[in-house]
């Protein structure tokens, strides 16, 4: 477990590296607390994932999720067992799980760790039916990003893109990616559902 702050457009987003399935518990009680400390009637949060590059046939390497301005990146490629805590979490169908491609990205945790969710919501549709914009709704996360909520997201060259996402430890453009691409997907999300 290692703990790093990532600067995104001035806000600063605490972010933890998990890979171990009995630390996981504890951030999984925090992300929960973070959510019910907002008071909000519907919960949000940012998720991705990533994999080995070059194959969809490769198992999902990280999750990302983002509750306010905190991120788990978990490595699931690396832990021993799934926690309960982490497969009631994404199955709560009282939290909304957003990101862009998020269908695939549920089906991939499905098919590979077991982990259900009833309760994504892809946000390039969302920004089109909110916004009534219909070029919104295939639209990538950094056009969402910096057309919905003014964030301008730097995404790195293929180099990250394409990296090895089962690292371990994760570099520190992973890391920043990984992040970035989560409280994006966040942000967008809560500024569409408010």
């Amino acid at each position: 477990m290692a703990s790093f702050n990532v600067d995104i457009g001035g806000v600063t987003v605490k972010t933890t590296v998990v890979k171990s399935a009995s630390m996981l518990d504890s951030y999984v009680s925090e992300l929960r607390a973070l959510l019910s400390a907002t008071g909000s009637r519907n919960p949000i949060i940012g998720l991705d994932v990533e994999w080995k590059p070059n194959s969809t046939a490769q198992r999902v390497s990280i999750l990302q999720l983002c509750a306010g301005t905190r991120v788990l990146i978990i490595q699931l490629c690396y832990l021993n067992v799934i926690p309960q805590s982490l497969k009631n979490l994404i199955a709560d169908a009282g939290i909304s799980f957003l990101g862009v491609g998020i269908t695939e990205d549920i089906r991939k945790l499905s098919n590979d760790y077991g982990l259900g969710c009833s309760s994504a919501i892809e946000l390039g549709p969302l920004a089109s039916r909110v916004l009534r914009n219909p070029d919104y709704s295939n639209s990538g996360l950094a056009a969402l990003a910096s057309q919905v909520v003014g964030l301008n997201i730097e995404k790195s060259s293929s180099t990250v893109t394409c990296s090895n996402w089962a690292n371990d430890p994760l570099t520190a453009e992973q890391i920043k990616y990984a992040t970035i691409d989560a409280y994006a997907s966040y942000l967008i999300g809560k500024k569409l559902l408010e």
